[in-house]
């Protein structure tokens, strides 16, 4: 499975995404992990594929959060970040993806403080979170302060 994820890594990384859909098509929905289902939402985003919706790209989002929770117990900070990137930049709804960045956050400093894991990962992680809740942020205040404007 660690030869399958880094080679749809590669390919995202060479933004095939349609050859990456397909490896990920062809594996068996019950073996996808976490890691697995968020990739094949990022790429859902980006294929040029048409049998694909932006829904199954939350679909796959959200099914990587909860197949993370119950599967080691855990909450899965990348699905959390991902759906929020989701929500502010393809649904076009940052009030709610400002709690998807906020869950992100609380996770990151749960497991900064309570575990002895990867500090670099956790850091990148937190500080995407932190972008994404702030760029949530301002893209509020602009809504808001529009409408002040116009009022």
């Amino acid at each position: 499975m660690t030869s399958l994820l880094s080679k749809i890594y590669y390919l995202c990384n060479v933004r095939q995404y349609d050859n990456a859909l397909e490896i990920l098509h062809t594996t068996k929905e019950k073996l996808l992990s976490p890691d697995f289902l968020v990739l094949k939402g990022i790429c859902i985003q980006l294929t040029s594929q048409e049998q694909y919706q932006l829904l199954d790209a939350e679909t796959a989002f959200k099914e990587a959060i909860t197949k993370e929770a119950i599967t080691i117990d855990s909450r899965f900070v990348e699905a959390w970040i991902e759906l929020g990137w989701f929500y502010l930049n393809v649904k076009d709804d940052a009030i709610h993806a400002i709690s998807f960045f906020q869950m992100a956050i609380e996770i990151s400093c749960e497991q900064i403080t309570y575990t002895e894991g990867n500090l670099e990962l956790y850091c990148e992680q937190i500080t995407e979170a932190i972008i994404g809740k702030a760029r949530c942020l301002i893209e509020t205040f602009s809504i808001e302060a529009s409408h002040d404007t116009f009022s």
